[in-house]
């Protein structure tokens, strides 16, 4: 029976069982107060997000869950500009690939874990000659149609892996095999027949470029840092070694994972795709990914005068002529490659060797890599002279030990002192021996006497650069401890303060830095205001902040120290020497920046109808799904839906957010409701006028890929309750009314449109 004060319930003999408080005259005659998911307005996105790789931001490229619907459900789409529309640099030499050789390094963190029926996940291709894959429990890699192999993996969802990629169509990388898979640092080496064929077509990066498959074959993965290059990596074994050390164990670095960059620079890159180091959306455009600028070199001209690639088979048509009388000039031997180029010459006489000039400018700053090595015999030298063909502006010396395996890699800088030529030499200072040639780069450079062979004063500092508070005595020009060329820049140690110089470039701009250090491990170090290490997070860097540094790691000889940093906003940006502390002695000498080249990305996300699955309607990654409230009341009210999450609840933490929401219903910050992870408990949060309700689910079942009936109720003065397949999970109480009912429900979001608990909804 019902008074105004009350109800209670009695048996039939008039003894009460259950007595209720007094309740609102709208519970008596109860309103529609249920509402049920609906369609509403769908937003896809493809999401940036962080994950335990190194870099701040990976690119998550997602679509149906099942292995049965890949080539059912189109999916988002991350794509290159195709070949086609690449620049050629020569034969098989594309701007942003490769074909002749090279490695793929990424970090991935999988959606789903290996098994039997876990579907092909591909996390790059091209349509018809690169693409790297999971396949159910193994990792693979295709080289053309029919080549390649895959080495058996168990992955986790939720898990990152460390994934390299390597292969070489001309020689073996072991002896035997020419393609290799790593993954966590342990590799194998497969295919013992090389592949052959074109290149064209699209590329992508997680999903397939075949043809009218194209966006099939979902990474559903988290991918972070990926870079190619077109040299294949050292292991400490194979590969080529180019002073960087086992360069496969510096990037996995005891699981830690770092920047590939930070061990190689840009050299060698043809594509890197760091993103902006920010969570969200994905932007079509620029801004996420780079290239090396390798059409940017000096030394080259066209596909067949290719210059200091050495692409043509013939050096006198790609612009070289000879030193002295060399005999024997002509192409490598497939079996001396590292790359598809290269040339060689026997010495009859000292000095004798190739040159090539380029038209340098007034003034002008340089960089100059390149690679060769020795016979035994040869002692080579890399030397830069004046339009004259005698005076010698800069130079480097190689090695009689160096070798195919272990070349000597040249790299220093210079001003010209005048607008003419500058040649570029290769020369033998051996009478006798044969010198061997793979490239040569020259590009145009951002830093000022980059050489340090100018500079006035006391303390001195080098031309251009400006004096930050280093006193008298402080700096001074080397003659004896150097890298190139006559001198180098010396800290004296003693004080605080140091020098830097404008590197230039705006907001967005990916740039290469590196300078050569002489001292103390860990003591000298390389960093630039504004421009953040590219894996790092952030936006502005002031002054001398240790976490933009890096150091150099060895003990008095000379280092190269280098990184890629991302030009974060428009603010004043300068090029630091600089050292952990004011007593330290060191040198600095031969620094470079250059701006890379932006690599426009094309974005394509699952929309309405290639996201919905048999199970609903899915969002993820960085889409948004909202609708309008409907029936509910400010004192009650039922919220009805069926969810399908894509990751357990064990795991869902571990793609980039922390606490995922299922749903939010949002007025104001006084009015609202949210489902989300927190912890090891799914949390219902409930705020009204200003009074916050939870009901708290701990230690839920929530598996991947099965689906759950969902109802979440509430009545002013009563419960808040979480029902879950018919079940009552949890419960809040008392709950205050709601000041207005929320206007708006985000599916699969927050009111912010961002930490997605992926799954589908109906």
């Amino acid at each position: 029976m019902y008074s105004p004060t009350g109800i209670s319930l009695a048996n039939s003999s008039g003894v009460n069982v259950v007595t209720y408080g007094q309740v609102p005259d709208e519970f008596i005659t109860p309103p529609s107060t249920i509402m049920a998911y609906a369609s509403g307005t769908f937003t896809p996105n493809v999401a940036k997000r962080n994950s335990a790789g190194p870099f701040a931001a990976g690119t998550m490229v997602q679509g149906a869950y099942s292995s049965a619907t890949d080539n059912t459900y189109p999916h988002d789409i991350l794509s290159l500009p195709s070949i086609a529309s690449q620049t050629l640099i020569s034969g098989l030499f594309y701007s942003l690939l490769d074909r002749n050789q090279g490695s793929i390094v990424f970090w991935v963190t999988p959606e789903w874990s290996s098994g039997p029926g876990t579907g092909t996940h591909t996390f790059y291709s091209n349509h018809n000659w690169l693409r790297v894959y999971h396949s159910n429990s193994s990792m693979c890699l295709d080289l053309a149609y029919g080549r390649g192999g895959c080495t058996s993996v168990t992955l986790t969802a939720g898990s990152t892996y460390l994934v390299v990629a390597r292969w070489d169509i001309k020689n073996t990388l072991d002896g035997s095999k020419y393609i290799s898979l790593s993954v966590n640092n342990a590799t194998t080496f497969y295919d013992t027949t090389a592949a052959s064929g074109s290149i064209s077509g699209n590329v992508t990066v997680g999903g397939e470029a075949h043809g009218s498959w194209t966006g099939q074959y979902p990474a559903n993965a988290i991918i972070d840092g990926l870079a190619i290059y077109r040299r294949v990596l050292y292991d400490g074994t194979y590969g080529t070694n180019v002073g960087n050390g086992n360069e496969l164990s510096l990037i996995y670095n005891g699981s830690t994972g770092q920047d590939p960059t930070l061990i190689t620079g840009s050299w060698d890159v043809v594509f890197a795709l760091p993103t902006n180091a920010t969570i969200g959306a994905l932007a079509t455009g620029t801004g996420n990914a780079w290239s090396h600028p390798y059409s940017s070199n000096l030394l080259y001209t066209s596909t067949t005068n290719t210059g200091g690639f050495m692409m043509n088979g013939t050096y006198g048509t790609d612009g070289w002529t000879n030193v002295g009388s060399p005999t024997s000039v002509g192409a490598l031997a497939t079996s001396e490659k590292i790359y598809s180029g290269g040339y060689k010459y026997t010495s009859t006489g000292a000095n004798q060797g190739i040159q090539r000039s380029f038209s340098a400018t007034n003034g002008g700053d340089y960089v100059l890599r390149a690679l060769g090595h020795s016979d035994g015999t040869c002692s080579p030298r890399v030397q830069v002279a004046r339009a004259d063909g005698t005076t010698e502006i800069n130079k480097l010396d190689g090695t009689t030990t160096s070798t195919l395996g272990s070349p000597n890699v040249y790299i220093f800088a210079w001003e010209a002192p005048a607008a003419e030529n500058n040649i570029v030499k290769l020369i033998n200072t051996a009478s006798s021996g044969t010198c061997y040639w793979h490239q040569v780069e020259v590009l145009a450079n951002l830093e000022n006497a980059p050489s340090f062979e100018t500079g006035s004063g006391d303390p001195w500092i080098p031309t251009s650069w400006e004096n930050w508070s280093v006193p008298a005595g402080g700096s001074s020009q080397e003659t004896t401890i150097v890298h190139s060329g006559a001198s180098s820049f010396r800290y004296n140690g003693g004080f605080g303060g140091n020098v830097n110089e404008n590197s230039g470039g705006s907001q967005g701009d990916y740039i290469s830095y590196g300078v050569f250090m002489y001292g103390t491990a860990g003591t000298l170090a390389q960093h630039v205001s504004d421009y953040y290490l590219q894996y790092l997070s952030g936006t502005v860097i002031y002054g001398n902040q240790a976490g933009n540094k890096v150091f150099n790691t060895v003990t008095n000889q000379w280092e190269h120290v280098k990184s890629v940093r991302n030009k974060r906003n428009t603010d004043w940006q300068r090029y630091f020497l600089d050292r952990s502390s004011s007593s330290i002695t060191g040198y600095f000498d031969d620094i470079y920046a250059f701006l890379l080249s932006a690599v426009s990305l094309t974005i394509t996300p699952a929309n309405t109808t290639n996201s919905t699955e048999s199970s609903g309607l899915r969002v993820d990654g960085a889409d948004t799904n909202t609708q309008t409230i409907s029936n509910l009341s400010t004192t009650a009210g039922t919220i009805n839906f069926t969810f399908t999450p894509r990751h357990s609840f064990s795991t869902a933490g571990s793609f980039g957010v922390t606490s995922p929401v299922i749903f939010e219903a949002y007025t104001d910050a006084n009015n609202y409701m949210k489902l989300y992870k927190s912890g090891t408990a799914l949390v219902l949060d409930m705020m009204g006028s200003g009074v916050l309700r939870t009901a708290s689910w701990s230690n839920p079942t929530l598996n991947a890929n099965t689906s759950y009936a969902f109802s979440v109720s509430y009545i002013s003065g009563g419960d808040l309750t979480l029902t879950v397949d018919s079940v009552s999970k949890a419960t809040g109480t008392p709950v205050s009314a709601l000041t207005s009912v929320p206007s708006t429900i985000y599916w699969g979001s927050d009111r912010s449109g961002i930490n997605q608990y992926e799954g589908t909804f109906r």
